[in-house]
């Protein structure tokens, strides 16, 4: 990790950043510290990398909770994966439409561009996407550390005025959370009505397959079992709102009660689990999952990081 702001950075970024709603340039840093000292919470974001977060270390926990790539010069299918926590523009079949590279790697303006500081505290942040004139939206994201074991993130979709006169209507885009965490032991799913479970969908299933609870309201991940297929990626969708994930040291549970409610008859993509990793970074630093749900457009959208470390 780098070394955190001093007291007199943190108020001079403080007091020359841009007010909301202000014009301000995008941000080129890769690095900007939230967090007072070494005993509180700290993140790590990067506004000029898709105004992602790199880094979460929680009061308690010695170790980054996010998965961030050693190697993020490594290009991955045609893509720089950096890691850690961000928020794409779902469902990925408007990628196309949205990118000057078709329907892969991601939108640069919501994964890869620089993003603006709209707001800075020593506990949180605001940052929002360039504008494109592929969207008719911008991407602002609000970044809280709301408690020394707490990180939440509520990203939005802002209406831009001089949109496209042909762009898609705003209610047609989901709001996509994206986290790439540690691999664990173990992982369950909250389920929530009408629990849909499609493991696979098109890709590789999870193998071992999840299990259910007897009551039939959780989804169990035995990852310590986890085979994986040729080309290291295989997944799972599930309506569901929450996951918690099983660590030597701990437990991490990341909530999205607002997941968007879906039409009868689609996919069940409110939340999606993968496991795999990068597969040109060898060994354990290569190995990651992603915890993702979706959010509708017309409203912000809330994901919610808790730490519970473990007591013994």
């Amino acid at each position: 990790m780098h070394r955190f702001f001093s007291v007199f950075l943190f108020l001079f970024l403080l007091g020359s950043g841009p007010a909301r709603g202000a014009a301000a340039e995008p941000d080129a840093r890769l690095h900007l510290e939230l967090g007072t000292g070494p005993e509180t919470a700290r993140a790590l974001l990067a506004p000029g990398r898709g105004g992602r977060i790199l880094a979460w270390i929680p009061a308690g926990s010695a170790t980054n909770r996010l998965w961030q790539s050693p190697r993020p010069d490594v290009l991955q299918y045609r893509w720089r994966n950096d890691g850690g926590e961000k928020t794409w523009v779902g469902p990925q079949t408007c990628w196309e439409d949205l990118s000057t590279h078709g329907d892969w790697p991601p939108p640069d303006f919501v994964d890869s561009s620089p993003f603006t500081i709209v707001a800075l505290t020593p506990a949180g942040a605001v940052l929002r996407s360039a504008q494109t004139e592929k969207a008719p939206f911008v991407c602002e994201r609000t970044i809280r550390l709301t408690a020394p074991d707490t990180l939440q993130i509520t990203a939005a979709f802002l209406p831009v005025a001089d949109a496209r006169a042909d762009a898609p209507p705003l209610a047609s885009y989901q709001i996509w959370s994206v986290a790439q965490l540690p691999f664990p032991t173990a992982a369950v799913a909250r389920l929530m009505e009408p629990r849909r479970i499609d493991n696979g969908l098109r890709n590789n299933p999870i193998d071992p397959p999840p299990r259910l609870s007897e009551d039939g309201r959780q989804a169990w991940f035995d990852l310590a079992g986890l085979r994986l297929p040729p080309d290291l990626g295989a997944k799972c969708y599930l309506d569901a709102d929450a996951f918690t994930l099983f660590y030597p040291d701990g437990r991490l549970h990341v909530s999205a009660p607002d997941v968007a409610a879906l039409p009868d008859g689609e996919e069940p993509c409110r939340a999606q689990l993968y496991v795999g990793g990068h597969p040109f970074i060898p060994g354990e630093a290569g190995r990651y999952i992603e915890v993702e749900f979706a959010g509708a457009s017309a409203r912000p959208f809330p994901v919610t990081f808790r730490w519970e470390p473990d007591p013994r």
